[in-house]
Order: structure tokens, then C-alpha cells, then sequence
């Protein structure tokens, strides 16, 4: 990194450093100790094994920051610039990164227990031996493979399905089928979201693969589920109607897929 970058960093942080010092009574811990942590931060981008819990970071700079072993538990870097940072073993657990830019970010051994990282930019960013327990990860962008869990993707697919946002919801399953092939209900929840959106070819096969599935499960719902949506799809007209007729299935899709997050395959909540 040459002379001219360091110094737009360095002003950056700097112009950072003093607005929130300036919300220092509002947002950030009262300690002199930590106080004196973040504005190391701020001004150097270096603060290992930092203590600051519970920080308001929304927005800040931090790009290419050593933070390694830094306790972050609960602090707010929700838009936060952490592209390129060292993170190997921070402890972010509860941590709020909506929408923060992780890209090329070390988060080796990292504790992210129940962070929010929901719309986060993760591209390149290195999960390995990370703790990912409860972490929101819906809609995060680039999501590394196999970060996060079948059952997160499923259930973000029901969530989109119900909004109608039927492309993410095709993603989300397609994600959860990727981390577990079997999984019956993810492919009827697809077939589901192709026929509506008129994907009818893809509709009967996705429906098809589930039928196969719960009759080899001796599941007769599941498989009634997937034969209704495969005829469905079968006599489909060659454009979408967008009538909302695959409003039917839904109730039942959902109601089998609750079934698996609470039970099956090790993926109950």
C-alpha cells in the first residue's frame, strides 16, 4: 500500500476518531480504559486483544484493522468498513454487522455466537474454525461455502417465500440442497417457488426429485405435495398467470418444513 493511501486512510480514521469521541457519553463504554482502546483504534487501526465490548463502531473505517483476539462482544459495526481486517479469534458474539463490509477479512477461530450478519459483504472473508452458532447470515453477500447451516437456508427460504421475494428464496433452498443433498423439502419448496414464477421445466423437475425422495421416506404428505405441484406444473400454461393457485401447496410445504427443522437430520432449531 503506497505513501498516498496510508495518508487518506489515516484521515479518514482521524475524522472518525473525533465524531465519536464527540458520542463517546451516548454510545460507548464509560471505562477511561476503554475509551483509551478506541481511540487507539481509530487512530492507528491497530488494537490486538483489545477490550471493546459493546463499542458503537456503526460506519466506522477499519479497513485492513488488526483486531486479532479483540473482544468486540456486543458492539455495534453495522455498516462498518472491516475489508481486509485481521479478526483471527475476536470475540464478536452478539455483535451487530448488518450491512458491514467483511471482504478479505481473517475471522479465523472467530466467536460469532448470535451476531447479526445480515446483508454483510463476505467475500473472501476466511470462516475457518469459526463459531457460527445462531449467526444471522440472511441475505449476506458472497457468502462463503458451507458457512451456515441447511436449516438456516431453509428457513430464510420460507421467510422469502412468504414475502414473495421469490428469487432470493430460490437461492436460499438451492443453498440449503447444496449442504444437504436429501433434503426433500427444500426441493418442494423450489418447485414451489419455479412454478410461480412460471420456471415450469424446473418446477417438474425439482417436484420430481422430492416426490422420489418422500416415497423413498414412506412420507405419503410429502409425496402428495410433490405430485400435486409436478401435475400442476405439467399443464401449466406457457407463461405465468401469477394467480396465486400455488398458494395452496404453501401451507403444506411450510408444515413439512417445520417438521424437519424441529427433527430431522440434525436440523432441529
Amino acid at each position: 500500500m503506497g505513501s498516498k493511501d496510508e495518508g487518506e486512510i489515516g484521515l479518514m480514521r482521524a475524522q472518525w476518531l473525533a465524531v465519536v469521541l464527540l458520542m463517546a457519553p451516548l454510545a460507548m463504554p464509560a471505562r477511561a480504559e476503554d475509551l483509551t482502546q478506541l481511540r487507539q483504534l481509530l487512530a492507528t487501526g491497530n488494537c490486538p486483544g483489545c477490550d471493546l465490548s459493546g463499542a458503537g463502531l456503526v460506519m466506522a473505517d477499519l479497513h485492513r484493522a488488526n483486531l486479532q483476539g479483540a473482544d468486540l462482544s456486543g458492539a455495534n459495526l453495522s455498516r462498518a468498513n472491516l475489508g481486509g481486517a485481521n479478526l483471527g479469534g475476536a470475540n464478536l458474539a452478539g455483535a451487530v454487522l448488518y450491512g458491514t463490509r467483511l471482504t478479505g477479512a481473517n475471522l479465523t477461530g472467530a466467536n460469532l455466537t448470535g451476531a447479526n450478519l445480515q446483508e454483510a459483504d463476505l467475500g473472501g472473508a476466511n470462516f475457518s474454525q469459526a463459531t457460527l452458532a445462531n449467526t444471522n447470515l440472511q441475505e449476506a453477500q458472497d457468502l462463503p461455502p458451507r458457512v451456515g447451516k441447511a436449516s438456516d437456508f431453509l428457513r430464510w427460504a420460507f421467510a422469502d417465500t412468504q414475502a414473495n421475494q421469490l428469487g432470493q428464496a430460490i437461492e436460499n433452498y438451492t443453498q440449503a440442497i447444496d449442504l444437504q443433498p436429501n433434503l426433500a423439502v427444500a426441493y418442494l419448496g423450489r418447485s414451489s417457488a419455479y412454478y410461480e414464477i412460471g420456471n415450469y421445466p424446473a418446477a417438474r423437475h425439482d417436484s420430481q426429485q422430492a416426490a422420489q425422495m418422500y416415497l423413498n421416506l414412506g412420507d405419503l404428505q410429502g409425496y402428495q405435495v410433490a405430485r400435486s405441484i409436478l401435475e400442476a406444473a405439467q399443464v401449466a400454461p406457457t407463461k405465468p398467470t401469477h394467480s396465486g393457485g400455488i398458494s395452496g401447496f404453501l401451507n403444506s410445504i411450510f408444515s413439512l418444513g417445520l417438521t424437519v427443522l424441529q427433527s430431522v437430520g440434525g436440523l432441529a432449531f
